[in-house]
């Protein structure tokens, strides 16, 4: 723990007063874009504005799991991915709303029997998926009893007035380099993505890499002559 808090501070750390927020470049934003283009259903938030807070982009996906708009199952699938992506924030939300009586959902209506001609129509249910929770999203047998407790953090802890989230960062990239000598160049990306929250008024995030990488010879040959990487 004494390290864990020594790293926190000795390396760049985003602190906030609102919420963490979720890394730019994330597939996040692709889901939300799309989701928010398909359905007319307009965030409280400025799609322009980014990074997106975490809070917010779990409330909009709750927003648009409640709403009138049709989704695919894909759709719901992707629903799914931004909860689980922000679990910490599930119990917060939707709390008085009332249930929705009836939903309409896409449904696959004819698919040809090569499968490449399919006809979606329109289905109304009964009821809306239920209101997301964190306890349902909890793994019954999480790795070594403590890891993987939920299927989206590698560490996690929910207690109140505090929330903490640890995922390692792993990347491991090898491309033949034709025409160079050596064969091959790489790069191998190692770290760890931490972020959590106290007494809800303090949040922290930080994310803490390491990278080894063989560039290609004619890269090289720019960084001797320019000596600039």
């Amino acid at each position: 723990m004494r390290i864990l808090f020594f790293l926190l501070f000795l390396t760049p750390t985003l602190v906030g007063a609102q919420g963490t927020t979720v890394p730019l470049g994330h597939r996040t934003y692709d889901i939300l874009d799309r989701l928010e283009a398909k359905t007319g259903v307009r965030p409280a938030f400025h799609s322009g504005v980014r990074p997106y807070r975490r809070q917010d982009v779990v409330e909009y996906a709750y927003r648009l799991q409640r709403s009138d708009a049709v989704l695919s199952d894909a759709d719901r699938a992707d629903l799914q991915f931004l909860y689980l992506e922000n679990l910490e924030w599930l119990d917060r939300i939707g709390k008085a709303d009332k249930p929705v009586g009836q939903s309409k959902v896409s449904r696959l209506v004819y698919a040809d029997s090569t499968k490449t001609f399919k006809t979606y129509g329109e289905v109304t249910v009964e009821g809306n998926l239920p209101r997301p929770a964190l306890e349902s999203y909890r793994n019954q047998r999480p790795f070594l009893k403590y890891f993987y407790e939920t299927p989206g953090n590698f560490f996690a802890v929910d207690q109140p007035g505090f929330q903490f989230r640890l995922d390692p960062l792993l990347d491991f990239k090898i491309a033949p380099a034709f025409g160079d000598e050596d064969g091959v160049f790489f790069r191998n990306l190692r770290g760890a993505e931490i972020r959590g929250g106290v007494d809800d008024r303090i949040y922290f995030y930080t994310n803490l890499e390491v990278v080894e990488t063989r560039l290609p010879n004619y890269v090289n040959a720019r960084i001797t002559r320019d000596r600039a990487l």
